[in-house]
């Protein structure tokens, strides 16, 4: 029965050092078979500023290459994340698994928020609009990034088509709530939207493993779940 466990790293992660030595140690002693990331886990987020600047987009690229190869070196069955892509004047976000050392491409973010802190309509094209099972460590695996949590008909089908998990980095943190620009009805759509999923996760019975970036948290989260417990969560000290 693969075990599946997943962090909730800090804003500005880098795929090196002692905060990262830590870490892999960490993994190491629980051997997880699937690690689920934060959205584009490394490096500052790119949304909290309103303009595109192409060279922090190219420096954002550089530096998820390297955590990508840093995650493979983790020797994780598979670990599912997502990675900003360079394509003409724009990023896409694209949702990846490292599966036994090899990246492959899951899905590419459709549904882009445009409010203060999170300004991804200026960063990223639009993906595909495509949603579909993949195969990872035996289990079919459908993957919804951040925003698209809150978009219920696509966990619905993956429900229908059989998904055995849902994976959903997200980048949702709680420096969001205290941006001084963000409007409260924003947010209470936000919210009610989330409860919405909560409901039919609880009534469909939706496995589904959550994570997203700390803004303000002075170390990341982790946990584990297995097929019969998927909410346990544990703080790492």
């Amino acid at each position: 029965m693969p075990v599946c466990a997943y962090v909730e790293m800090t804003d500005g992660l880098q795929p090196h050092g002692a905060a990262w030595d830590q870490f892999a140690q960490a993994l190491a002693k629980r051997r997880p078979d699937i690690l689920v990331m934060n959205e584009m886990p490394f490096g500052q987020w790119l949304a909290r500023k309103e303009d595109f600047a192409m060279e922090d987009a190219r420096q954002s690229v550089e530096i998820h290459e390297a955590g990508t190869a840093a995650l493979a070196a983790l020797n994780i069955p598979a670990v599912i994340t997502s990675r900003p892509m360079l394509l003409a004047d724009r990023l896409v976000n694209e949702a990846i698994v490292i599966e036994n050392g090899q990246v492959r491409p899951l899905h590419t973010k459709t549904y882009l928020p445009q409010e203060p802190g999170w300004s991804e309509v200026s960063w990223f094209s639009r993906g595909d609009g495509r949603f579909n099972i993949q195969n990872i460590c035996g289990l079919g695996v459908g993957v919804l990034l951040c925003t698209e949590l809150m978009f219920n008909e696509h966990a619905r089908q993956y429900g229908r088509c059989g998904a055995d998990l849902i994976a959903v980095p997200r980048a949702t943190g709680s420096a969001h709530e205290k941006l001084d620009n963000c409007r409260q009805d924003g947010l209470n759509r936000l919210w009610e939207l989330r409860r919405q999923f909560e409901q039919g996760r609880a009534f469909y019975g939706w496995p589904t493993l959550r994570r997203r970036r700390l803004r303000h948290h002075p170390r990341g989260r982790s946990g584990w779940a297995d097929r019969n417990q998927f909410f346990h969560h544990a703080s790492r000290h």
